[in-house]
């Protein structure tokens, strides 16, 4: 849940954000590829026909690029590919390069929540199968982002 995560993750020291840092560098920075992925295209394609216009291979603070990214609402969409992130819809035993993918998957959510960011992640099947459902997903969590903050 991100938002529990964010809550654990507001009173980190410097140092222990320095630690999630490492782990993104322990992977290394992503690199920004030179063509979008297919998955990344039919997900682009999906979001900008509702009308959104997300920006694609946005860097977060010089640390890593994500797929999809809205600024206002701080909004961050990854599309995992099943195989690269080891869904379990294929694998039952991860290599252990999928391993690692994951954990770097996990330190860069960390990351990004704790600079202020809602991640969300939507695997490959999920975008072929479902894509309504993936749009939704993205629609009801803009618009609970772009909710008024509480008045106290």
């Amino acid at each position: 849940n991100p938002e529990s995560l964010q809550k654990s993750m507001d009173n980190r020291s410097p140092e222990t954000i320095e630690k999630i840092q490492a782990l993104l560098a322990e992977g290394q920075a992503k690199i920004r590829r030179d063509k979008p992925t297919k998955l990344q295209l039919r997900l682009k394609d999906a979001i900008e026909s509702i009308g959104l216009l997300p920006i694609h291979e946005y860097c977060l603070k010089t640390s890593f690029y994500v797929d999809f990214a809205f600024l206002a609402e701080k909004l961050i969409v990854q599309a995992d590919g099943c195989y690269w992130h080891g869904h379990s819809c294929k694998f039952k035993n991860l290599t252990e390069r999928q391993i690692k993918q994951i954990r770097r998957d996990r330190a860069c959510d960390t990351y990004a929540i704790v600079c202020g960011w809602t991640i969300i992640r939507l695997w490959e099947c999920d975008i072929n199968k479902h894509i309504d459902n993936c749009l939704a997903q993205i629609t009801s969590t803009l618009a609970r982002l772009r909710e008024p903050a509480p008045t106290i």
